[in-house]
């Protein structure tokens, strides 16, 4: 699963993704929208080296991406298909992952190879929708994203998803001073339900 943390101040960044590595999660996605989200980028990056993969979201124009990966994101992730991301992606060595809905984008994003394509906001269409794209188009390596449940965790991989992308309904009030001991422990409900669920 990838955690998304979106907040309206960087300052507990550093210690959310602390406890969500001791839980067990091994990738996070900052956003572009959350203030000095690329200076808390870079001290990620020197303290958990690559034990977490720390990318960088809402990432909506070439020169966005460049600031993310001077940073040192390890992946891109939009939540619309970005004309010239792939190019600059490809040529950094950096993941991306473009953010579609429809069938005609879901089609357009895989011809520029991405490492994933987000589906977004995936609560408007729910898992159902997912494994009825999948059936024409099984390459597809797909991340529901927006509105994905703890719930509903299980459903999403039955029906095809490659990874989930949690935002509130894993970080509830982590960000603005919440109990992070609470945190930890959705946390790990919510990699033991990915487990649990077999395709």
């Amino acid at each position: 699963m990838l955690p998304v943390l979106r907040a309206r101040s960087p300052h507990r960044l550093v210690e959310v993704v602390n406890v969500l590595a001791s839980a067990g999660v091994t990738a996070v996605e900052l956003t572009m929208t959350t203030p000095d989200a690329l200076d808390v980028m870079s001290a990620l990056r020197t303290k958990h080296g690559d034990a977490v993969l720390i990318g960088m979201g809402s990432v909506l124009s070439k020169a966005a991406a460049a600031r993310a990966a001077d940073s040192g994101a390890q992946f891109l992730v939009s939540p619309v298909r970005v004309n010239g991301l792939a190019d600059f992606a490809h040529a950094a060595g950096i993941p991306f992952v473009h953010g579609a809905l429809t069938p005609h984008e879901l089609h357009r994003c895989d011809n520029d190879k991405p490492s994933l394509i987000k589906l977004f906001p995936a609560s408007s269409v729910g898992p159902r929708y997912l494994a009825e794209v999948l059936a024409p188009m099984p390459q597809l390596s797909i991340m529901p994203s927006g509105g994905v449940t703890l719930a509903a965790i299980g459903e999403w991989r039955l029906a095809g998803a490659f990874v989930v992308s949690l935002g509130s309904s894993l970080l509830g009030d982590a960000l603005d001073d919440g109990d992070l001991r609470t945190l930890a422990s959705r946390a790990r409900r919510a990699l033991d339900t990915w487990n649990e669920t077999r395709q």
